[in-house]
């Protein structure tokens, strides 16, 4: 939802003041989770001996989205990314992606309490005024470079209204810094094996001349002979896969976002925030399956259109960029949610109800069979292409091997390579649509052979053969060095503190059973 608060084209003052507001009260208004039945003082785990309630666990959850939203930054761009992938284990069971309780990662909280039980045996905490300095410099407080003041308030009001106080922010910035801290003190000495640096380098910078010879399908198509014969034969036996595509029609609705264009940042806050209450309540009131959307929209003087029957690979021309509304009326369960949840769109949100479905058909041959026809030659021909790659390399190898030049063994069999323009897989050809594949594959050949996969290309197939490798001399060979040397440092560094980390959570003794159990009831 972020990112389309961000492509906004107000300033960014404004989009992140007013629309993340927007952003998150919608979220938690429309998802907030239970506990279960367990009251606010019921301990929901328990961390090193000593249970936290879920009141507790709710208010560091909470304050997750202060740092993503604020910027915070932690041992690497995102200080609440760290938390979540320092110890990474419980996942949704219907997305795969982290599982969420009160609206954050639910490995977050559990982490950060590890995290404070390390700090305090390390003696580390950072003082009042670098967590002040620090929340000064939050990225989300600036414009063009610069603190913007109006900005932070419009943030500052925000987070208030998420429930998080100023004391868990300060606690929260305290936190990353302690991290950071921890971070040299476990592991900052760690730097990359010697010699890495230098392999790294060259893999990355050495010049490399290669050349392509390319197999257009087109040229394979004309050479193939379908039959009416095979055609039939075809249809019978994928007759299913030859059904007309299902068709939904629609009541479209859409709440058109305020023109805030004229407004000021507090004004735009205020008029986004009634926007959203709006929203909110159109969406509340439309979950009774008995309401008439479209005259519920009439008085919330919504745009009320009804959509005729498309499928979903040729919407209407109005709803041709709009992806995820589309998505959405195709996925709809019409039994579990008659009327939709409310869906982003470019001019506010979308509600919508399917009012006809049109089941697929089987199609008759007539109908399907050039498209028939099409997809045998597509075959036979793709078929024909990468067994005549195949039989030029093996043909080619066997010449060179043999003590004929790449040019003169390609010559003999009749085929015409390029030569492309010198790159290095840190700078591929670009004038190529998959250059970066062709620098990818030419990094792990040796000179003078050919890669061992042949590559797709948007026009068929091709080889690619390593004429040679060159480790150039460079002015920026110093200072690009140092850069892979860092990352380097810094990814073994990283390595070694999760590692470290993972065995103080071991020692923890997490118990987060009863969360655990509540978060997944609240997904089902």
């Amino acid at each position: 939802m972020l990112e389309f608060l961000r492509r906004q084209s107000k300033p960014i003052m404004i989009a992140v003041a007013a629309i993340i507001i927007i952003a998150f009260t919608f979220w938690s208004g429309m998802t907030q989770p239970g506990r279960g039945g367990y009251s606010a003082e019921a301990t929901s785990l328990s961390v090193n001996g000593r249970d936290y309630s879920f009141l507790e666990v709710g208010r560091l959850q909470h304050a997750f989205v202060f740092a993503q939203q604020a910027g915070l930054p932690g041992v690497g761009p995102s200080y609440a990314s760290d938390m979540v992938g320092i110890h990474f284990q419980h996942a949704s069971q219907k997305t795969g992606r982290p599982l969420v309780y009160e609206s954050a990662p639910f490995d977050y909280g559990i982490n950060v309490l590890v995290l404070r039980d390390a700090l305090k045996r390390f003696g580390i905490r950072a003082s009042d005024k670098e967590v002040q300095d620090a929340y000064r410099k939050l990225p989300t407080f600036f414009t063009n470079g610069q603190y913007n003041p109006e900005l932070a308030r419009g943030f500052e009001q925000w987070i208030r209204e998420r429930g998080v106080s100023q004391e868990q922010m300060y606690d929260t910035i305290r936190d990353s810094l302690g991290l950071q801290r921890l971070q040299q003190i476990v592991a900052g000495n760690m730097v990359s094996a010697p010699g890495i640096t230098d392999r790294f380098y060259a893999a990355s910078f050495s010049t490399i001349k290669a050349a392509t010879i390319p197999f257009p399908l087109d040229d394979f198509k004309k050479k193939v002979e379908v039959k009416d014969e095979e055609i039939s034969k075809y249809f019978e036996e994928n007759k299913e896969g030859y059904k007309t595509e299902e068709k939904r029609a629609v009541t479209l609705v859409v709440l058109p976002k305020p023109d805030t264009a004229t407004l000021n940042a507090e004004n735009t806050v205020k008029a986004q925030r009634e926007y959203e209450e709006k929203v909110q309540k159109f969406a509340e009131k439309v979950l009774d399956s008995k309401i008439n959307l479209a005259a519920e929209a009439t008085e919330a003087k919504a745009e009320v259109r009804q959509i005729a029957a498309f499928a979903d690979t040729a919407p209407p021309e109005e709803l041709k960029n709009e992806l995820a509304l589309v998505n959405a009326i195709f996925t709809n369960d019409q039994k579990l949610a008659p009327i939709s949840d409310p869906v982003k769109v470019a001019k506010g949100y979308a509600f919508f109800q399917v009012t006809a479905v049109e089941a697929p058909k089987t199609q008759e041959l007539k109908d399907v069979k050039e498209k028939i026809r099409e997809a045998l030659v597509s075959q036979k021909a793709t078929e024909a292409m990468t067994k005549a790659a195949n039989e030029a390399r093996t043909k080619l190898e066997a010449a060179i091997k043999g003590g004929k030049s790449f040019a003169d063994a390609a010559k003999e069999a009749g085929l015409t390579p390029q030569v492309l323009a010198e790159f290095s897989t840190a700078n591929p050809p670009m004038n190529l649509s998959i250059g970066y594949r062709i620098a990818q594959e030419a990094q792990s050949t040796a000179p003078g052979s050919f890669a061992k996969e042949i590559l797709n290309s948007e026009n068929g197939v091709l080889l690619l053969f390593v004429l040679s490798k060159e480790l150039r001399k460079s002015p920026e060979s110093a200072a690009s060095k140092n850069m892979i040397s860092t990352s380097l440092d810094r990814m073994a560094q990283q390595d070694i503190f999760r590692a470290w980390f993972e065995e103080q959570y071991k020692n923890a003794k997490v118990n987060a059973s009863i969360l655990l159990n509540v978060a997944l009831s609240n997904e089902r």
